[in-house]
């Protein structure tokens, strides 16, 4: 080694010595290119590379040497035990070189890794760039135990869910074999290792795939039930709305039964002028003792009749007990409430009844309320009905109005 090489790396450490980095990276390159050319040259700069590199490892080596056997002259009266030391502390320092001289290569390393984790890095800076790796591999522990504790709520929710179904299943006299499998192992814990863990999910996966056909055909089972089901809910509700409507009617004439008018009477205004009229059969306990039930049933048709055919539209006749009928004229009140119950009265007694035992005279007893401003439907139908026994009392055939 020349004497313009050993200059210069004393030079060098002296630089380095001082803290002067940026310095001693220029003196190192020179150094290079005087030990290619045997001369220190101040216009040649090469770029350090990995034989550069190599070969700058082989100098200062050399130059180590040099510096030891410099110290070594000095120490004339050295023991074995300085000579060790002084053995030691080199070697100490050849090896802080070589790991120096590998810090570019530790930092494409380093970069590679970081780029796996998916976040390119232009950091070049050792000690930033192994800080920022750490605190990116901490993140992706935090993902990978976040993800992990998502999966095994999710394995946890569908072992629920496929109990359920494999009750249904069970219930429908259905294998559920494989439902089972995979509650079961969906059910249970997932290993910490990834690995063991994606295996145990694929099982799953597997044993749901298997028990695809039997859902299938049990969820086709479950839909023609159902349908069946429907099927049968319209025709009790076609029986349910019938019976509905015949409790609601009068099963002998066809009309309105007393709970069908206590509906209508919901639907009145207090405030709405109307009339009430009670009306009743003379003497029809007769017509059944003579006669017989039949053809007394025969004479309630037919008086029934002849009231829906008498009353206007928007007038409701209903039938409210076994010879009784009841009628509400919507905007009818004072004189001519009697009027129009008087001439109903009248056309009833008019024209006989046809029968099967021939023509029969049935008269009606007729009580009338006019409805007072805000009266109660009870009070107002317990009016009519005194009326009505006024009427009978006084000899029948009559139409009385309440003045109560």
């Amino acid at each position: 080694m020349n004497d313009g090489l050993i200059d210069g790396l004393h030079g060098l450490r002296n630089l380095l010595k001082e803290g002067k980095t940026e310095e001693a990276h220029t003196a190192v390159r020179k150094l290079i290119v005087q030990a290619d050319i045997g001369a220190p040259d101040e216009a040649a700069v090469e770029p350090a590379g990995s034989d550069a590199s190599e070969r700058l490892g082989k100098w200062l080596s050399a130059f180590l040497d040099t510096d030891h056997n410099l110290l070594f002259s000095h120490l004339d009266s050295a023991t074995d035990d300085d000579i060790q030391a002084l053995d030691r502390h080199v070697e100490s320092r050849r090896e802080a070189l070589e790991i120096g001289l590998q810090v570019d290569a530790l930092t494409a390393d380093i970069t590679r890794m970081y780029e796996l984790l998916g976040e390119p890095s232009s950091e070049r800076d050792v000690v930033k760039l192994i800080a920022l790796l750490g605190k990116r591999l901490r993140q992706h522990l935090l993902d990978d135990e976040a993800l992990r504790m998502e999966v095994s709520e999710l394995s946890r929710t569908m072992a629920i869910s496929l109990g359920k179904l494999e009750q249904l299943l069970h219930d429908m006299g259905d294998d559920t074999s494989e439902l089972e499998q995979a509650r079961k192992i969906l059910g249970e814990a997932l290993p910490t290792d990834i690995s063991e863990a994606l295996k145990r999910l694929n099982t799953a996966c597997a044993y749901l795939l298997s028990a695809d056909k039997k859902l299938h055909s049990a969820t086709a089972t479950v839909a023609r039930q159902m349908q069946d089901n429907m099927q049968e809910v319209r025709k009790l509700r076609g029986h349910l709305q019938k019976a509905q409507a015949e409790a609601r009617r009068d099963v002998l004439t066809g009309l309105p039964n007393r709970l069908m008018l206590q509906e209508y009477f919901s639907t009145m205004s207090e405030d709405e002028p109307a009339c009430l009229l009670m009306l009743d059969l003379d003497h029809f306990k007769q017509i059944n003792d003579t006669h017989g039930h039949d053809v007394g049933d025969e004479v309630l048709t037919a008086i029934g009749l002849r009231l829906a055919h008498r009353l206007r539209q928007g007038d409701v006749i209903a039938r409210v007990g076994g010879e009784e009928f009841a009628a509400v004229l919507v905007g009818v009140g004072g004189k001519r409430a009697y009027k129009v119950a008087d001439d109903l009265r009248q056309a009833l007694a008019s024209e006989p009844v046809a029968t099967t035992v021939g023509e029969l005279d049935v008269t009606t007893s007729v009580g009338v309320a006019v409805r007072r401003w805000q009266e109660g439907v009870d009070e107002w139908m317990k009016r009519a009905d005194r009326a009505l026994y006024e009427a009978k009392n006084e000899g029948r055939n009559r139409t009385k109005v309440s003045v109560m």
